[in-house]
């Protein structure tokens, strides 16, 4: 779930706040997206696209998006196309390449 203080939050099914999360510079998030392999992507208004562990909240990845990302990553099978306040896409695919830990 998302907060309107630019925090992502986990709940467990009995619906009890498990984790929370914030950018440091972030703005509003998107809706959370739902990654395969227990891995959620959340992008921020003002700051950057976060790939966070589903259990703990931790952050895998957090990808600078400079001015940052105002809609939320689209994900189809592997992949997920993200686009940045810039007018930047970025494509990323699971398991090709090395930077980006989908």
């Amino acid at each position: 779930a998302t907060h309107g203080d630019g925090q992502v939050l986990g709940f467990d099914l009995q619906a009890r706040l498990r984790w929370r999360y914030k950018a440091k510079r972030s703005g509003a998030p998107s809706s959370p997206i739902v990654l395969p392999q227990g891995k959620v992507a959340v992008a921020f208004s003002r700051g950057p696209l976060a790939l966070l562990e589903v259990g703990n909240g931790r952050p895998v990845q957090v990808l600078d998006a400079g001015a940052g990302i105002s809609v939320a990553p689209f994900v189809r099978g592997d992949d997920m196309a993200v686009m940045t306040n810039e007018g930047m896409l970025w494509n990323m695919r699971r398991g090709a390449g090395s930077n980006a830990s989908l």
